[in-house]
């Protein structure tokens, strides 16, 4: 029996290839269950007064609010999603894939009301666990570490170091000038973003199609005028194109978890949370975070040794199981996914 979803904090609006790799992922994983989600509210967007989200949710079965990195600090937005547990009682509200951190301790009055959490780090996991018990909370890892098989290998041959982008304004700036201090034939510059501003696929209107069609020219031209800016058109390409890097520097969470996920090398600078330093802390890869940005990033860039080779496999394994015990749960599923 097929049953209906509506999915709040739709993250593959934010022109972001980890963003929109986790809600490929969760779409995948909703049509392995027959869960179809009919209505999505992208991530920023102010649902409660959106008469067609409401609508929907009304008909839905379930609510699925993807946490994500929002859950912090205790952020109005933050609020407006957890609030969904209180304002519709009657249905099924399942929040996954949630970072959870310095939030208010008022707020486990919201989350007391889900059916089900799904914490994506283990301090998050027992933030939420200390406030409304182990038994409503489950640890998984981010969703965009998820993949449909469990072997992870490197390619025979890589070349070139990528440098990315940071969701922090000063560590972007100073990634860019590292970049164009050190741009040759194996230095690039690779941001997280995506060629396309907004997903494919869906109705954008008449103002958000022509923003998406001068966004993606402007990215053509950054490209045509710099051969090593490269931008990819999906998140497929993105990690596929990540794979075959020697190493990549990074401020972006995602960044980390594709390089991971693609036994690609790299060193992080430090996010807008201790996101990054939690995952690797779960993996067991620390001493890749950067204290700041400067010519020694290149030298801290060191191939994966085989133990740590063996700690990814480990960690993407374990990763996999986790995600199909939190669907088996939170969908109350007759047998395991």
């Amino acid at each position: 029996m097929t049953k209906s979803a509506v999915l709040l904090n739709d993250t593959s609006y934010a022109n972001h290839h980890g963003c929109r790799t986790v809600i490929d992922n969760l779409t995948h994983l909703m049509g392995c269950i027959n869960v179809k989600i009919i209505g999505c509210s992208p991530v920023g967007h102010e649902w409660r007064d959106d008469q067609s989200i409401l609508n929907k949710i009304k008909k839905a079965d379930l609510i699925i609010i993807n946490g994500e990195g929002t859950l912090h600090s205790g952020r109005e937005e933050a609020e407006r999603l957890l609030q969904a547990a209180v304002l519709f009682p009657e249905k099924r509200v399942i929040l996954l894939n949630a970072l959870y951190e310095n939030n208010p301790p008022e707020w486990k009055k919201y989350l007391e009301k889900f059916d089900i959490i799904g914490l994506r780090d283990p301090i998050s996991y027992e933030t939420c666990s200390a406030l409304v018990g182990k038994a409503k909370c489950h640890l998984t890892s981010d969703l965009s570490l998820y993949s449909a098989s469990d072997f992870v290998e490197a390619p025979d041959k890589r070349q070139g170091i990528a440098i990315g982008d940071s969701v922090k304004k000063n560590i972007h700036r100073d990634l860019y000038s590292l970049y164009l201090k050190n741009k040759s034939e194996n230095v690039y510059y690779l941001p997280i973003k995506s060629l396309n501003k907004y997903p494919l696929g869906v109705d954008l209107g008449f103002a958000k199609s022509i923003s998406q069609v001068r966004y993606r020219l402007k990215q053509t031209l950054k490209m045509y005028l710099d051969r090593n800016v490269v931008y990819y058109n999906s998140h497929n390409d993105f990690y596929e194109g990540l794979h075959g890097y020697e190493g990549y520097i990074t401020g972006r969470f995602h960044g980390v978890c594709l390089s991971i996920k693609s036994m690609t090398p790299f060193v992080a600078v430090s996010s807008n949370t201790g996101k990054i330093e939690r995952l690797l802390k779960s993996v067991g890869l620390e001493g890749r975070v950067l204290n700041k940005v400067d010519q020694t990033a290149f030298k801290k860039i060191k191939p994966y040794t085989d133990e740590e080779k063996n700690k990814i496999r480990t960690f993407i394994r374990e990763s996999n199981d986790q995600w199909r015990r939190f669907i088996t749960d939170a969908f109350q599923l007759e047998r395991p996914l």
